[in-house]
């Protein structure tokens, strides 16, 4: 049998509604699950469901190697450590000081890739898959670098306004497929400290 850890939203993962959020996942997820694969029919069986932020899914790259070891980035979990989860709908923030995380640094904000799309889009009426579409082929034009950076900067500005000790965390780790788009002014605004795991 199986344990599964789900990260969600951290809307969905606050205390006033991580009960009710755990009951809903559980009751889809555990129990006995049937595929086929390669004509064979498979199974596997969900004892266990736990919610957790999508954010707080990143300290576990973090600071274990592909071994399951500590990695020498463990330090920066009593260092300090920020963490954004950029996804297609959502940020997700969260971090942690002296080892432990910290609430006050946790956020979700709805301005994910979807926000970027929209602000490129010239055709309002435009369809997400079509926008998502012209965003990896690198089909927006000359529209898509101004409104790249200031939807970047606006992450940045969430950062700088839920962490208030930003600028002494000694790590800020950036995960999900919005990293890549943010990447340059993240990477201008945080330097060294900034992480981005590659798969």
């Amino acid at each position: 049998p199986l344990s599964l850890y789900v990260g969600l939203p951290a809307s969905l993962t606050s205390v006033s509604v991580r009960a009710e959020t755990q009951a809903k996942v559980s009751g889809w997820l555990v129990g006995e699950h049937f595929w086929e694969y390669n004509g064979k029919r498979m199974s596997v069986i969900v004892e266990n469901v736990m919610v957790r932020s999508q954010a707080s899914g990143a300290v576990f790259d973090l600071i274990h190697n592909l071994n399951g070891d500590f990695s020498k980035d463990v330090e920066y979990l009593d260092r300090g450590v920020g963490i954004a989860s950029i996804g297609f709908n959502t940020i997700e923030l969260s971090g942690g000081i002296n080892g432990k995380p910290a609430a006050n640094m946790m956020n979700s904000s709805a301005s994910g890739i979807q926000a970027l799309l929209q602000l490129c889009a010239t055709n309002k009426r435009a369809g997400i898959a079509f926008l998502d579409s012209q965003l990896r082929k690198g089909d927006f034009g000359e529209v898509y670098e101004a409104n790249r950076a200031r939807w970047a900067r606006s992450i940045i500005s969430m950062m700088e306004q839920r962490w208030s000790l930003l600028d002494s965390l000694k790590r800020v780790m950036v995960v999900g497929g919005g990293a890549q788009y943010a990447e340059p002014e993240l990477r201008a605004r945080f330097g060294d400290r900034l992480y981005i795991p590659t798969s």
